[in-house]
């Protein structure tokens, strides 16, 4: 299975006030060594030693990944990969420079994979956006829904 591209949509959800979030979206080419990132921050949000309600709805992360290129994941021994990434988050305030980790790691048994992007703020270390997606084995491109 060769890993070109991933687009991943969540729709927005209601709130209990009756208005909307925004959708998230998050689109990563690895050929091109491209991430793009857009949608509701508390969806992403991992950790933060402020409270959650105090976090802006709405986060927008350009990053590149090092290095780019075709994944080759049936085919082979490997087991985990992992790539670095670096860019920018902005939610409003910024945009802040942030870093930290593309991990891809077989799924034991099942043959499929797992996709986890860790990104650090590098200007408020307690803000750590942490998203993980199952990802289909038999396409070359994914588009989940």
């Amino acid at each position: 299975m060769l890993l070109k591209q991933l687009k991943y949509f969540l729709p927005h959800a209601g709130r209990p006030d009756g208005r909307h979030r925004r959708p998230l979206r998050i689109n990563i080419d690895f050929e091109k060594g491209v991430i793009r990132i857009s949608g509701n921050y508390r969806h992403a949000l991992a950790t933060a030693r402020e409270g959650i309600e105090s976090l802006p709805e709405w986060v927008q992360i350009n990053a590149s990944i090092y290095p780019s290129e075709t994944l080759e994941l049936q085919n082979s021994d490997v087991t985990n990969v992992i790539l670095a990434v670096d860019g920018q988050l902005n939610e409003g305030m910024g945009p802040y420079p942030c870093a930290g980790l593309l991990v891809l790691g077989a799924v034991s048994g099942t043959g499929g994979w797992d996709l986890t992007l860790y990104l650090y703020d590098q200007l408020a270390a307690c803000r750590e956006v942490r998203i993980r997606l199952p990802l289909p084995d038999n396409s070359d491109s994914f588009y989940l829904n």
